[in-house]
């Protein structure tokens, strides 16, 4: 399952923001310090990357730019800088993609799976649990000899229970409650 990395500082946003990648079937990390988000990124060795560029201490490019020096990750600028101006220096400092808030949730999922097709990513991730795989970038589910296509939907709405099954296991594993477990390969 792809990892992807957000930096943003509205609270209310990078909620926001990490409850659509669960619905996409993404894992997610946040940054916890803006001043060391370059290192937090570089450290967590995510597949993408979601900023903002008016962060707190520190210009989002800056982070961008440094990510980029060491690291081939994509980033998206999700920002309100709305100006030609500001989205051709943030694409010449290193972000991949360039969006402006308030943004479209479909549009910028749609950004970041093609950002990850482009990389070789996201292209196979398979999920199996009790006998049953799911190869989530085909849309091929399947359990022994038996197999069945499912449409986009059906695959998001599946992303969406697993999404909502891991949370109640992170839940339940904080409290010490047994709970069974998926596999993922990607």
């Amino acid at each position: 399952m792809a990892v992807v990395f957000v930096v943003e500082d509205d609270d209310a946003l990078r909620s926001e923001l990490c409850a659509l990648l669960d619905l996409e079937g993404f894992e997610h990390r946040v940054a916890c310090d803006f001043g060391r988000a370059a290192e937090e990124i570089l450290a967590a060795g995510p597949d993408c990357v979601i900023m903002d560029a008016m962060l707190p201490g520190i210009d989002g490019r800056v982070i961008a730019r440094k990510v980029k020096a060491a690291s081939d990750v994509p980033v998206i600028m999700l920002t309100c800088l709305d100006s030609e101006f500001d989205e051709v220096t943030a694409l010449n400092q290193g972000a991949d993609d360039y969006l402006t808030k308030p943004y479209r949730p479909a549009v910028l999922m749609a950004r970041v799976h093609a950002l990850l097709r482009r990389r070789g990513q996201g292209q196979q991730r398979l999920l199996s649990h009790g006998g049953v795989s799911l190869d989530a970038g085909s849309g091929r589910v399947s359990c022994g000899d038996r197999s069945a296509d499912l449409t986009r939907n059906e695959v998001r709405i599946l992303g969406a229970g697993r999404a909502a099954w891991c949370r109640a296991r992170r839940s339940c594993a904080s409290c010490g409650s047994p709970t069974p477990s998926w596999t993922t390969t990607p």
